[in-house]
């Protein structure tokens, strides 16, 4: 009987978790693609629900996941509040992150998480050096995808240094704690493929970019950054690595590929 009730349970979190998958690309399809307005409304309602789920579940895992799913509804909302114009796109990325890591500080209190459960650590750090580098190598790939403008007027070092500690800690630092730190952590609940399913939470988020390669691509970076961080049981090169990804997506490829 108690082996059937563990079951049910674990049946009934896959089933859930499932559902949350979708009404995140339901709502990333109507917000980009259909009405900004009813996909934030949805995004509020999800908020809502996880946050309820998570107060009612008898099973803590089950109620950590939930609140820490909620970070994905956090971020569309804070997304979509922030002015469109009047701020450059890089001090956007800067004023969505502050508040968006305030979100991740105070799930981390409630969940009693420390840095070191969401491994924000130095384990294996030769590995992790590596993995950095590896985001310079992954940058070209999405920027010839996107071909993004580029988000400074020159390569000048006055010019970029500002973006690249603002990627650094709104690409880098900020998502990879919320998603391969804290989420992740919290995917647990799902068992040993609970770090696929965090990794297919992010791909779904990159639905806004408007592009279905980009969104394979950031899945399969996904995966891979999420199987590191599975295996070393640190997001410190996973950091590095993202930021640099973004760094070269965004500053450097842009300038190189116009001349």
């Amino acid at each position: 009987m108690q082996l059937h009730k563990i079951t049910c349970r674990h049946r009934g979190i896959v089933i859930y978790s499932i559902i949350y998958l979708l009404a995140f690309a339901i709502v990333e399809y109507l917000t980009f693609y259909v009405n900004n307005f009813v996909g934030q409304l949805l995004n509020f309602i999800i908020l809502v629900s996880l946050i309820t789920n998570s107060a009612l579940s008898q099973d803590k895992k089950q109620s950590d996941l939930w609140l820490a799913l909620g970070l994905v509804p956090l971020i569309g909302i804070i997304s979509q509040v922030m002015p469109q114009v009047g701020i450059t796109q890089i001090y956007r990325f800067l004023f969505i992150s502050l508040p968006f890591f305030i979100g991740i500080i105070l799930v981390m209190r409630t969940l009693k998480y420390s840095l070191n459960d969401i491994g924000f650590n130095l384990n294996n750090i030769l590995i992790q050096i590596l993995l950095s580098f590896e985001g310079m190598l992954l940058g070209p790939i999405g920027f010839l995808i996107l071909l993004p403008q580029a988000f400074t007027q020159s390569l000048s070092f006055p010019v970029v240094v500002p973006p690249i500690l603002i990627l650094l800690f709104a690409t880098g630092f900020t998502e990879e704690m919320a998603f391969r730190g804290v989420m992740q952590r919290a995917a647990q609940a799902l068992g040993s493929w609970g770090w696929l399913y965090i990794a297919a939470v992010y791909a779904i988020l990159q639905i806004g970019h408007r592009s279905l390669l980009f969104v394979l691509l950031a899945l399969l970076i996904s995966i891979y950054f999420g199987w590191i961080v599975k295996k070393t049981q640190s997001i410190s090169g996973v950091i590095l690595a993202h930021g640099l990804f973004n760094i070269g997506l965004y500053l450097i490829l842009p300038h190189v590929y116009r001349g």
